[in-house]
């Protein structure tokens, strides 16, 4: 936790220094309870960027080749990293993450589950809305606007909206189907931001 204060810290003095980060939507983030924050990913910063527009420490899932030394594996898991394996059913990590949200943590996912620098649409996975629905979780879109994927003073927007949940399938079996329409809808929430100022 130190080492992720101390990182906080550094990266908003060099973020005022390189680059106009600029938050918009701050007070959508619940004070206390935790919940699911699902945004679209353009950059291996975006991770850094939401970071730094939270006051509490997050957590967030990334592919496992990030974590391939030691260096790498120590300083992404005390950024609160967890590795997932995406061509398999990672149930280290879906176990992981399932108990961040029952602990009342942050989990950041990125449905997309690649980085998308053509802003096109790509159908999202299904696993934020599963982790959702299993914890009862609310979740809170994020649109993150990079247009000059994070060069040197450029502006980096991170525009928060209001959460949302999917409360209605808590109490019943939801099929493949139900997951695929609640990730295209998350997936709309993330996207519908980007037009806001």
């Amino acid at each position: 936790m130190l080492f992720y204060k101390f990182a906080n810290i550094v990266g908003k003095v060099l973020s005022k220094l390189f680059f106009k980060l600029e938050i918009v939507g701050i007070e959508n983030i619940p004070a206390e309870e935790g919940f699911l924050l699902c945004a679209n990913h353009v950059h291996v910063f975006d991770p850094l960027a939401i970071g730094l527009a939270l006051d509490r420490k997050m957590f967030f899932i990334a592919k496992k080749e990030l974590f391939n030394n030691k260096l790498k594996h120590w300083v992404l898991t005390n950024l609160g990293g967890i590795p997932i394996d995406r061509g398999t059913n990672d149930l280290k990590a879906i176990k992981q993450s399932l108990r961040i949200l029952k602990e009342d943590k942050i989990l950041v996912i990125f449905p997309e589950g690649t980085r998308n620098t053509t802003g096109e649409y790509i159908e999202p996975k299904s696993g934020a809305a599963l982790l959702a629905v299993k914890t009862k979780s609310k979740i809170v879109p994020v649109y993150i606007d990079a247009a000059k994927n994070y060069k040197l003073f450029s502006k980096v927007i991170v525009n928060i909206g209001k959460s949302i949940e999917f409360d209605e399938y808590y109490a019943s079996k939801p099929t493949s189907e139900d997951y695929t329409y609640m990730s295209a809808e998350i997936m709309k929430c993330i996207l519908n931001l980007r037009n806001e100022d």
